[in-house]
């Protein structure tokens, strides 16, 4: 199954946004704004839901 993800570039300042998340397995690392498309959705709107459930922001 192909599942299709969005993922957000924000940038102000020279300042690249990104979220910290930690697994026990790997450890800290980064990853950019965005998540999975859910079925009936475009991917804007993919893009503008994720930015708001991770980041609390409209896009």
């Amino acid at each position: 199954m192909i599942r299709n993800t969005v993922r957000a570039l924000i940038i102000q300042k020279d300042n690249l946004l990104l979220i910290k998340k930690k697994r026990a397995n790997i450890g800290v690392y980064y990853v950019l704004p965005g998540g999975a498309q859910e079925e009936n959705e475009t991917l804007e709107q993919a893009l503008s839901r994720e930015c708001m459930e991770e980041l609390g922001i409209e896009i």
